[in-house]
């Protein structure tokens, strides 16, 4: 075996030949007077996945090591498996530690946590006389290209001619991550 590419236990088998080749010490002494054998573990590469690799906080993402041998420390999840969920609170690096026999390895994966946009509207609950309107101003922080979304359809952060009686509810999308609507 010359590479193995699959974690395990190897048996090598070694014998004296039928065709006169053997194996000789420096000193020219036949070294194979039995058949021999050796057997070997061995533990091939590991490598770490989160999917995704990019969550919004309060979001789970799913680690796998994909060697299929031995056993597994998660750190700092402490998970004993080979795939585990993790909800992490900020961006976190885990590194898992795959033993098999004598053999170990590790590996290191990063989940990126991008925080959500918290929304808020202004005026909020403004006191209209009836038939009245007033304007609505959403906002959010933090904000990187912001999308908006108001329950009466519009897109903008500024909605006009809201109307007194009705709730009005708007939500906040930032780098994919969106915000707990708010109404007013």
């Amino acid at each position: 075996i010359s590479s193995p590419t699959v974690s395990g236990t190897y048996t090598l088998t070694v014998q004296n030949g039928q065709d006169g080749n053997t194996l000789f010490d420096k000193c020219g002494n036949n070294q194979m007077l039995t058949t021999q054998t050796l057997q070997f573990a061995y533990l091939a590469p590991i490598t770490a996945t989160a999917s995704p690799a990019t969550i919004c906080a309060g979001n789970s993402s799913t680690l796998t090591c994909n060697n299929g041998a031995g056993t597994y420390l998660w750190n700092p999840s402490g998970s004993t498996s080979s795939a585990n969920t993790v909800t992490p609170a900020a961006t976190t690096n885990y590194q898992v530690a795959n033993t098999y026999s004598t053999c170990s390895k590790t590996a290191t994966v990063s989940v990126t946590v991008i925080s959500k946009p918290i929304a808020s509207i202004s005026p909020m609950n403004p006191i209209l006389c009836s038939g009245s309107s007033t304007t609505l101003t959403g906002s959010a922080t933090p904000c990187v290209g912001c999308t908006y979304s108001w329950s009466n359809g519009a897109t903008t952060a500024v909605i006009t001619n809201a109307n007194a009686g009705t709730a009005y509810s708007f939500t906040a999308t930032s780098n994919g991550c969106s915000s707990a609507s708010v109404t007013s």
